[in-house]
């Protein structure tokens, strides 16, 4: 029979903190149930969130991505459903008092928050990584990013579907200098050493600094620039595994918000039992 996960170290912890807050003289029935549904009313922010984050990710799922840099919604849809629903199953949980499902539900969302960070800090730590960094500018180097995930995030359709999204929204047409994403795609490679003139990248006379793919795939054409580059696909991947990641650091918040509801409530509640008892007990 599968053991349900406890953690009640976590109440014991984070009760004490709580009760810190609190008189120490025993609460009523009433009290308790007021302290109890206030922590589920907290307990409800991160779903609300969690919706917000769905609606807004479905509605550009069924629509259009405005910017190009919402990379695979499906994934960002399926991850708002799931966490929508351990959320909401939690916080019913914690509002019903079945500590066991709370239990479990968190026991996931951490397992989730785990692998979220874990997979995207990887992904740009390999882009942060240059062995010449005075001729290529770092997250640009697409070798430096492992090779499962230059073969799974630039599958041929998913790949292309990208560069057609670029080029119909323009993105390039209103170029942020300090964009590292644009700085892949709509740009030729600095160390080239192409030169701008009159809105067009010209090679010098003493011709280019260097003879590398990416600088002999640039093209003034607009509908190819430097969308074939390595360079622009070290960008895709680098802004994908960092939305992700950002995605895990907020959804870790919002767990943590959701965790400290569970543990004030149970231990509270626990806490105040222990001293009602003592106190029949003693009478």
């Amino acid at each position: 029979m599968l053991k349900i996960p406890q953690f009640p170290f976590l109440s014991n912890i984070t009760s004490s903190y709580c009760l810190s807050f609190s008189l120490m003289a025993i609460m009523t029935t009433e009290e308790v149930q007021s302290v109890h549904m206030f922590f589920v009313i907290v307990s409800v922010m991160p779903m609300v969130f969690t919706g917000y984050f769905l609606v807004k990710t479905a509605i550009m799922f069924f629509s259009f991505d405005p910017d190009c840099t919402h990379a695979h919604l499906d994934w960002d849809l399926a991850l708002g459903l799931f966490l929508f629903t351990l959320f909401l199953v939690g916080t019913l949980s914690l509002a019903w008092r079945v500590t066991a499902l709370q239990s479990t539900c968190m026991a996931l969302l951490l397992v989730t928050i785990a692998l979220i960070l874990a997979v995207s800090g990887n992904i740009i730590k390999g882009g942060t990584e240059s062995n010449d960094s005075k001729t290529i500018e770092e997250y640009y180097r697409l070798e430096t990013y492992p090779s499962w995930a230059q073969k799974f995030l630039l599958k041929d359709n998913d790949w292309h579907v990208f560069q057609k999204c670029i080029f119909e929204r323009k993105i390039c047409e209103n170029f942020d200098k300090e964009d590292l994403f644009q700085g892949g795609c709509c740009k030729p490679p600095v160390y080239c050493g192409f030169q701008l003139k009159n809105q067009t990248w010209l090679i010098p006379e003493t011709g280019l600094y260097s003879d590398d793919a990416n600088c002999l795939m640039w093209s003034n054409e607009k509908g190819k620039l430097c969308y074939n580059c390595d360079t622009c696909k070290a960008s895709y991947i680098n802004d994908l595994s960092l939305k992700w990641y950002l995605r895990g650091v907020v959804i870790m918040s919002a767990v943590a918000v959701w965790i400290i509801s569970f543990c004030c409530s149970h231990g509270i509640e626990m806490d105040n039992n222990r001293r009602l008892n003592r106190t029949i007990e003693s009478a």
